[in-house]
């Protein structure tokens, strides 16, 4: 007895010298449910992308591992050939939770990993992100090439390095600030990125940085709301997630990654889009649903699976039937118009870009821009567009 109690007592002692160990790889992940990770500091030297090697981070002597929360969603267990896109969330304050994300990163089904000590001031936020990362790319189901992040302020900032140290990232949500010391004409190329700041918020201004010096490889919007330096209202985020999904899912890219290396991120799309179909009460958006569906499978070859081959038949009858609404009709209608309007912005976009300083190409652009929403305004007046469904 006494040698047993000497055994626990050493223990105890160890492991408030040298730390807790590393949550084992093995633990069970319960379903729909948050669970603390520990994992251990990487031992590998990292380079860090960073405007000057002055910023680098010095991680402080800690003799235990990093921390992250790790949510894993409903339905995770259901297939072991599943798998999962992954958002990491970083705050100004530690300890990150989902805040006002919680509910769409529930429903449709992500694996969300929210980084405990990184924070504004703490030199360790880019090793917890690295230890959290690689931990759960071994402990979990995740899909090749379906990484994304966000975060609110500083943890914006940190955020939006994550795509520049870790390969397999499609896109960044940022909050309330822009990119770490001001790092965008460098940045990954393919990468979207969305930006959100209240019309009070001080930092307001860097949703214009991020439109004038982004490096022209990658996609952006900026979404602005009323309110102060905060985190995104849902409706807001639900905005920035459904311009995301199109960019990545819908829309046809002239250089499309590889079928193989983003399949399992295809198909979680797919799974998640036949769920709203099911539950969408209103034509016109089921119709936008189907559309885009639709557009999804072509894109990402998953028609070759024959389960999925008859469910877009099935899609195609109903879809058919939609356009025989007069509603929709004119839906249809205003989208061609509103593309025409798309492009007019696209192109004056291209000229208040970094280096295009001519004041008068300037002018006749946005001009155009004006005349074309005028017009868009005039003939479609009355007609109630939805938000992240119709308007690309």
């Amino acid at each position: 007895m006494w040698d047993t109690m000497k055994t626990i007592n050493l223990f105890l002692i160890l492991t408030i010298i040298l730390g807790a160990a590393p949550t084992p790889l093995k633990q069970e992940l319960k379903e729909d449910t948050e669970v603390t990770i520990e994992c251990d500091r990487t031992t590998k030297k990292e380079k860090v992308f960073l405007k000057t090697t002055k910023e680098a981070p010095k991680s402080k002597d800690r003799r235990t591992g990093f921390h992250y929360k790790l949510y894993i969603p409903k339905g995770y267990h259901k297939s072991k050939s599943s798998r999962f896109p992954v958002m990491f969330i970083a705050s100004p304050g530690g300890n990150a939770n989902m805040h006002t994300f919680k509910q769409r990163l529930k429903e449709d089904r992500w694996v969300v990993v929210m980084l405990v000590e990184s924070k504004n001031g703490n030199p360790d936020w880019f090793n917890n992100f690295i230890a959290a990362h690689d931990d759960v790319m071994k402990r979990c189901k995740i899909a090749k090439n379906g990484k994304f992040a966000t975060g609110m302020s500083g943890g914006s900032r940190c955020a939006s390095t994550y795509p520049m140290h870790r390969d397999g990232f499609q896109a960044v949500i940022l909050q309330a600030a822009g990119f770490f010391y001001g790092v965008y004409d460098s940045y990954r190329p393919g990468v979207k990125v969305a930006i959100s700041v209240g019309d009070s918020d001080f930092n307001k201004y860097e949703a214009q940085s991020v439109r004038r010096y982004l490096s022209k490889k990658c996609d952006y919007s900026t979404n602005y709301f009323k309110g102060g330096h905060s985190w995104a209202p849902t409706a807001v985020l639900n905005q920035m997630a459904d311009w995301m999904e199109y960019m990545i899912f819908v829309r046809k890219d002239p250089r499309p990654p590889k079928a193989k290396a983003t399949k399992g991120l295809f198909q979680w799309y797919y799974s998640n889009q036949l769920r709203k179909i099911k539950n969408a009460s209103d034509d016109k958006i089921k119709y936008h649903l189907i559309r885009h569906t639709l557009s999804a499978v072509k894109n990402g070859k998953l028609d070759s699976n024959p389960v999925i081959k008859k469910d877009c038949t099935n899609l195609r009858e109903i879809f058919t039937k939609l356009l025989t609404n007069a509603d929709i009709q004119k839906e249809k209608q205003a989208m061609a118009h509103y593309k025409k309007v798309k492009l007019l912005d696209l192109a004056y976009r291209k000229k208040v870009r970094k280096g295009k300083k001519n004041k008068k190409t300037q002018g006749s652009s946005i001009k155009r821009l004006i005349t074309g929403m005028e017009a868009f305004t005039a003939k479609f007046e009355g007609l109630t567009l939805l938000s992240g469904y119709n308007m690309i």
